[in-house]
């Protein structure tokens, strides 16, 4: 899947999202599974600064052995909060103790989608800064 097709889509996305975005994938064709892999991440990440700020998208390493990094930052001075949204971790590792509803089945189909592409998820907040990893090796 060319990665140009998902950064139109993502383009389409922040047009309604408050954040900005920010895509550094130099255009590569990846797996289809990593490629939707790569923008239900980006959804996530656009929930954990929903007042706005800026979300950035790399992809790095070889053919078949890459790395999705997405970066979300929030701006206090303009009110601005980055959070890390409610059940993700149990939902992206398949395993949420209330189950999936209409709210979790996206984070839950992410960490499906990273199972079947053979990638590690690594989700979190710190100093004001939202990370999430998808790097090879289940």
């Amino acid at each position: 899947f060319d990665t140009r097709e998902c950064e139109k889509v993502a383009n389409v996305l922040f047009d309604i999202e408050k954040a900005d975005l920010v895509w550094n994938i130099t255009p590569v064709l990846i797996p289809k599974n990593k490629a939707k892999l790569l923008m239900n991440m980006l959804l996530i990440a656009a929930a954990s600064v929903p007042r706005g700020g800026e979300v950035t998208v790399d992809l790095d390493g070889e053919a078949g052995q890459e790395t999705i990094k997405i970066t979300a930052t929030s701006d206090a001075e303009k009110k601005q909060k980055t959070l890390l949204p409610v059940g993700v971790e149990a939902l992206l590792a398949g395993n949420p103790e209330e189950g999936v509803d209409a709210r979790g089945i996206q984070p839950f189909y992410t960490g499906l989608l990273a199972r079947m592409s053979g990638m590690t998820l690594d989700i979190g907040v710190a100093d004001e800064v939202f990370t999430f990893t998808a790097s090879p090796g289940n």
